[in-house]
């Protein structure tokens, strides 16, 4: 859930003394050559901002990205961590971080901040094969990585007007 992420960021940046999105910027973004993804397009959220007490007191970490950029992160996971001919996280972590660690429903799971198939399932009334995964953003967009098939699949929504999200079906 997403208090987990708010509160990792918040003991993550404690323990560093750097900002999430300038890490994610320099341990992922630029080896990734991201083409689009800037630290200025990143924003903490907190409960000031929306004008309601949020249930944490852990700021919300809003990263805007690109379809081509999220498909490179993507494309990270499809092949285990490597990027070109350079390991930029471990195989090990993306296994470990795909698992499905708590089941959702009889279909899906959840792994470290992914959504998992398993019995053959992975979003409502669609069937795959194997070991697939996804992450789900703010309004839905998606990054859906089906390795079976050698396939990242981006769904992106123009996030920047005011109340524009995907239907969750």
């Amino acid at each position: 859930n997403n208090w987990d992420f708010n509160a990792l960021g918040t003991i993550f940046e404690q323990e560093t003394q750097t900002s999430i999105f300038a890490e994610f910027d320099r341990r992922l973004a630029q080896p990734l050559q991201m083409e689009d993804f800037t630290v200025s397009d990143c924003r903490y959220v907190s409960s000031d901002d929306v004008g309601k007490p949020f249930l944490s007191r852990h700021n919300y970490y809003n990263f805007r990205m690109s379809a081509r950029d999220l498909a490179r992160f993507g494309l990270l996971f499809l092949r285990e961590g490597r990027w070109q001919n350079r390991q930029i996280i471990s195989a090990d972590w993306v296994k470990e971080s795909t698992a499905s660690y708590s089941q959702r429903g009889i279909d899906g799971g959840y792994g470290y901040m992914w959504w998992t198939g398993v019995n053959g399932g992975l979003f409502q009334n669609v069937v795959v094969k194997k070991h697939s995964y996804y992450a789900s953003g703010l309004g839905g967009q998606k990054i859906i990585v089906l390795p079976y098939r050698k396939l990242v699949i981006v769904h992106r929504v123009d996030t920047d007007g005011s109340g524009n999200q995907a239907s969750p079906y």
